[in-house]
């Protein structure tokens, strides 16, 4: 076996298991745990009660009707559930698939790369690369339906590219296929179709429209396969009721000074020391500098590529006060067309006479995975709060029946605390609770009420319903409920 080969098919995957290894029996925890869990809920619905794949459910009965929430296509969630059928309800189920879509993602990033500057070095160096990317490297183990939207969204750029090259119709289909459930399963994916709309539109304008007949051939394989996930957006958008649909468009007055942070915070942290790696910068920077090269600016993927990124930066910009500091897997689009300036920059450096320059490449090559180890390990870390809830989860379970209507408390999230008793009902937080929350989980049948938290049970609104107490253990209190 060729040593790119080696490398690209077992080296990769094998530093990442070895350092990814350790967790994958670990409970759900740490950063965006909420939305871990949500989508655990999924998967786990899907398995216990065999839903359709349109009927993805959570444990919040505030969504209508029995927990039925549906957002993203489910595809993900689904085929989860299946593994959980085939291997048992295992932790590691979800943590491997999800790890598995990194590292198909990962060999993707290489045939893009590989497809733009044809040098096998250069795209096995930006996907190692793409392989320590912080923010990757976290999620990779994460069950986020992201991680199929970014595997599947680099392979559709990576055929298309692949057709580029070869003329062959048959990458365009590919490229459509993968890009159908990258937006399937994330809707701002659908940026990603950029690339090749934006190849054929400047095409057609090149040729003043006498190709259109290919410009038309070229378009169908994204038209035909783009309806299905249009199809479920609008069908299923018109019911969220969130900020996402309406962006900085809901922004007052006051909130432009922490958008401006928040601007500020994306360039200045979260892109050098997430997104890329602080160790991996140098070469962001000198591809950078490469992209203001005029043979670049002439080359027939220049426009496609600016309007692609263009369409990206607008994504960002329109999400930005949804976004935050926080929420940096939202920033997952970003990724392929942060490593082509990675990988324009290694191939920059690795044309470089000076042996001590090549030499550099190799050893922050080496650096790679530790500075990604040192940034992302902690973010795996739980609060005690959390680590206590494992810790009794198994006796909280059965001290109420096991189709008991719940309310958890104190919990900020919908799903944290429910997901992991596996119970239906409703989530109090002791910070915004009002009398709406309380009479919801009444009218809805709550049974029993469990909270870990002393304030929360002495709150107005939750003295009178609460009944006799039926077991404590460690923080952990179980009520009754009053009606």
């Amino acid at each position: 076996m060729q040593r790119w080969r080696l490398f690209l098919w077992l080296v990769i995957p094998l530093v990442s298991l070895l350092m990814h290894g350790p967790l994958f029996n670990d409970d759900l925890s740490g950063v965006h745990m909420w939305r871990q869990t949500e989508t655990a809920s999924n998967v786990y619905n899907f398995y216990r009660l065999d839903d359709p794949i349109t009927d993805p459910r959570v444990f919040h009965l505030d969504f209508q009707p029995n927990g039925r929430k549906r957002m993203e296509f489910p595809v993900m969630q689904y085929a989860m559930a299946v593994g959980y059928r085939i291997f048992g309800e295992e932790v590691w189920v979800l943590r491997g698939i999800s790890w598995g879509l990194a590292i198909l993602g990962i060999w993707g990033v290489f045939f893009l790369i590989l497809a733009l500057f044809r040098d096998r070095w250069t795209a096995l160096l930006g996907a190692w690369c793409y392989a320590f990317s912080p923010v990757l490297f976290y999620y990779a183990i994460n069950p986020l339906p992201d991680n199929l939207s970014l595997t599947a969204g680099v392979w559709g750029l990576a055929f298309f590219l692949r057709w580029y090259r070869t003329r062959g119709y048959g990458w365009l289909w590919l490229s459509a296929v993968a890009l159908m459930f990258s937006t399937l399963a994330k809707l701002p994916f659908i940026v990603f179709y950029m690339l090749p709309l934006a190849f054929i539109v400047q095409d057609a304008l090149r040729t003043r429209f006498g190709n259109v007949l290919n410009n038309f051939k070229w378009g169908l394989p994204y038209l035909l396969l783009a309806a299905p996930a249009l199809a479920w957006y609008l069908w299923v958008i018109p019911t969220w009721n969130n900020g996402v649909t309406s962006g900085i468009l809901s922004a007052t007055g006051e909130d432009w000074v922490e958008i401006g942070k928040i601007l500020f915070y994306t360039v200045v942290s979260t892109l050098p020391e997430l997104l890329i790696n602080y160790a991996a910068l140098p070469f962001f920077l000198v591809g950078m500098m490469w992209m203001w090269n005029p043979g670049f600016r002439r080359h027939r993927l220049f426009v496609p590529l600016v309007a692609w990124a263009g369409l990206i930066f607008a994504y960002y910009l329109f999400e930005v006060n949804m976004i935050a500091t926080a929420h940096d897997y939202y920033l997952f689009p970003f990724l392929p067309g942060i490593f082509l300036i990675v990988a324009a920059g290694l191939a920059k450096l690795m044309e470089s006479q000076e042996v001590w320059v090549r030499r550099m490449v190799l050893l922050i090559m080496l650096v790679l995975p530790a500075t990604c180890g040192i940034r992302t390990y902690y973010r795996w870390q739980s609060p005690d709060k959390i680590k206590a809830l494992y810790a009794h989860r198994e006796a909280l379970r059965v001290a109420v029946p096991e189709d008991a209507r719940l309310i958890v408390g104190h919990d900020l999230s919908p799903h944290i605390y429910l997901y992991t008793l596996r119970h239906f009902g409703w989530n109090f937080n002791k910070d915004v609770l009002q009398p709406d929350h309380v009479q919801r989980a009444l009218k809805g049948g709550a049974e029993y009420y469990i909270s870990d938290d002393r304030e929360l049970d002495a709150h107005p609104l939750v003295v009178p319903i609460l009944g006799e107490m039926v077991a404590e253990m460690g923080p952990w209190r179980v009520y009754g409920v009053r009606q």
